[in-house]
């Protein structure tokens, strides 16, 4: 099995996890801590988020590309990885300094031992080296020692949280565990990495691409910030905790940022050593494989809202039905933008039409959330992410244009999405023949929908003799016998 197979694969299990775990403490954290106590929690987050992507600039993007250029080469490989930590301990320290500013003179008393607790995360960019074993293709690491962190993250949170006392204490299991996991990963680096002195010079020039990198990441994190802090500002905290259920949904976007993070390094692999044709041909099937698996998602969640929220959060979080919509329909445009700037502009090194686009969807989604969030609240918040990621989409379409044609799956795509009417439509019959709903009839919800979609691609495909997942499930099948 090729390393970019064992990588999704390892990545999947792990995303799986980060899919389940959240789908099971959301629902326990939203009864024992409340919406409100939930809303603050990721207020205080998106906050240090910022604080967060700032600290590490853009070194996983940029140390996962110089990992994998060089990873043939353990000498220049290890110097690069050097360079690299070094930068990044002392962007942590400058960043831990505005940090401690900010919360003295910024932030109010009834707040301010959340963000004492929170700066354990910043802490973890120190030791944080995901992008060794991304660059080196060695995914199965960081899987084992992250999916480890967030069970243990899960059977903490199902035992000491209670109740809203224990509000303090969540916010310790949420940043000690990240803090663990890269610790760990830290220490282990030893057996690929030979000990170098930094070189000063070199360290210097990494400030250019590494802030260049940073900026659509802090983009990217400020606007999803953005939508929770001027929730609070312009309602309340318990909005925010209705829009922070509501974006578990969301998990599912995990499914394609797993092929993508397993493509990236191969793709760059593919593109430096001149082997053009197979790696835009391996990027539009990419794109297209996830556009699919994007509608699949976008069918599932909107067939089951109006029952999922209040059986699964709580009846006071019905509200969160219409809000897992607004974010169902985002997946599959925030779909194109990911994919073109995970598997080919940051493959190519484009760094600046990567940045260029962000900054653009930043600058549409402010201007948004200020027009629409106090007029509709999170609601207000959603249609802004749709309306930021349609124009990045957009434009990181545009630049690709001359040397891959996208349209091609985009249009492949539109079978796929009248499968997904079709398939939400047999879903909601299915609900008018119940009598009562409950979590049985929510389960068998769930099963019709996932049942009924795979099952209408499978025939499509085979009267259509377009077998895209067909092809996929076969080929998997053959090599398993």
């Amino acid at each position: 099995m090729s390393n970019i197979k064992k990588n999704f694969i390892y990545i999947s299990v792990y995303n799986f996890l980060l899919m389940l775990l959240p789908i099971v403490t959301s629902p326990i954290l939203s009864r024992r801590l409340g919406a409100e106590l939930l809303g603050i929690y990721n207020y205080v987050d998106a906050i240090v988020s910022i604080f967060l992507v700032v600290a590490s600039t853009g070194i996983y993007r940029y140390g996962m590309r110089e990992i994998a250029k060089y990873k043939e080469n353990k000498d220049l490989m290890s110097q690069k990885y050097i360079n690299i930590v070094l930068v990044n301990i002392l962007n942590v320290f400058f960043v831990i300094s505005i940090y401690f500013l900010f919360v003295i003179y910024m932030v109010d008393e009834t707040n301010r031992m959340y963000f004492w607790i929170k700066l354990v995360t910043l802490l973890t960019v120190i030791f944080d080296n995901a992008f060794l074993y991304y660059g080196l293709e060695n995914i199965k690491i960081l899987t084992l020692r992250d999916g480890l962190t967030k069970i243990v993250a899960f059977v903490c949170i199902v035992i000491f949280i209670k109740s809203s006392e224990d509000i303090y204490l969540y916010f310790i299991i949420m940043s000690i565990c990240p803090f663990i996991s890269a610790f760990w990963g830290f220490i282990y680096s030893r057996r690929f990495i030979k000990f170098k002195i930094p070189e000063l010079k070199e360290c210097k020039k990494l400030y250019k691409p590494l802030i260049i990198l940073m900026i659509p990441s802090l983009s990217y994190i400020i606007y999803q910030s953005m939508d929770k802090v001027m929730i609070n500002t312009f309602y309340n905290a318990s909005e925010v905790g209705y829009y922070a259920c509501a974006s578990k949904v969301l998990v599912l976007r995990t499914i394609i940022t797993s092929l993508g993070t397993a493509m990236c390094p191969h793709l760059v692999s593919l593109y430096s050593k001149g082997n053009i044709e197979i790696a835009n041909k391996k990027f539009v099937d990419s794109l297209l494989i996830s556009l699919i698996i994007a509608i699949f998602s976008l069918a599932n969640i909107i067939a089951i809202s109006k029952e999922f929220a209040p059986i699964f959060w709580g009846s006071s979080f019905s509200v969160c039905s219409n809000l897992m919509i607004g974010f169902a329909i985002s997946i599959p445009i925030w779909c194109i933008s990911e994919v073109i700037r995970t598997q080919y502009l940051l493959p190519h090194g484009r760094d600046n039409q990567y940045m260029l686009s962000f900054i653009i969807g930043l600058i549409i989604n402010a201007i948004s959330n200020v027009l629409l969030i106090p007029i509709w609240g999170a609601i207000g918040a959603i249609l802004s992410i749709i309306l930021s990621e349609l124009m990045m989409s957009f434009i990181q379409a545009w630049f690709i244009r001359k040397e891959v044609c996208i349209k091609y799956s985009i249009y492949k795509c539109i079978p796929y999405v009248i499968i997904a009417l079709i398939s939400i439509l047999i879903v909601r019959g299915f609900v008018l023949l119940q009598l009562n709903i409950t979590i049985i009839t929510l389960i068998l919800e769930i099963l019709v929908s996932i049942i009924s979609f795979s099952i209408l691609v499978c025939f499509y495909e085979y009267i259509t003799n377009k077998k895209i997942i067909l092809n996929i499930i076969f080929n998997k099948m053959k090599k398993t016998l």
